[in-house]
């Protein structure tokens, strides 16, 4: 067979890969063990079958490890829904509950408006302690209500994971992480019933 290059394949030490590098004809032609003068430089990965290789082992997993360091990050959960408003104070007061599995410590809760595709921050809530897995929490802002157009949205960001003493499971990951939702609003809807 004819060809300008001879491909190095990786058979042990971990993932086998059929075309690890590419060893070029000068190489080949002026190897050591052959009797020739010099070596050039001659292995490469600047190759297509080499790039391939690597690109379809590669890719999928750092895909995965991507995904999964994400879903570690955004592992918290929170359902949130406005249940009430003070006519006196002109208040809302939003439930929050943790639904992540795991307890909240530290941190706050931000709560932000979206209208037209930009958000702002209405008010942010420290947590001061801890909301256990299931447990529940409230937080008061100022009205108004959103309209059509816009939405409401909480994110808590705060650790995730608590032992005893409230530390941190992964130290490395204490106060960074991240959960939130949309908030839900009850409204009353009014049905008119014409029997015919």
């Amino acid at each position: 067979m004819t060809g300008d290059r001879v491909y190095i394949s990786k058979t042990g030490a971990g993932v086998p890969v059929t075309h690890h590098s590419a060893l070029n004809y000068l190489a080949v032609q002026n190897t050591p063990r052959l009797g020739g003068l010099q070596m050039q430089v001659g292995l490469t990965i600047h190759d297509d079958n080499v790039l391939s290789n690597y690109h379809d082992i590669f890719i999928p997993k750092a895909v995965k490890y991507s995904a999964g360091l994400l879903d570690y990050f955004f592992r918290g959960t929170i359902d949130v829904g406005l249940i009430g408003y003070d006519t006196n104070t002109m208040q809302y007061t939003n439930l929050i509950v943790n639904t992540s599995g795991q307890d909240f410590y530290g941190g706050a809760f931000y709560l932000l408006l979206e209208t037209n595709g930009v958000r702002i921050l209405i008010q942010s809530n420290s947590l001061s302690g801890t909301i256990a897995s299931g447990a529940s929490t409230n937080m008061i802002f100022p009205g108004p209500l959103p309209t059509n157009q816009s939405k409401l949205f909480l994110v808590y960001q705060g650790t995730i994971g608590v032992t005893n003493g409230n530390q941190a499971l992964d130290p490395a990951d204490a106060n960074i992480c991240i959960a939130a939702n949309r908030v839900w609003i009850e409204q009353t809807k009014t049905y008119i019933y014409h029997p015919w």
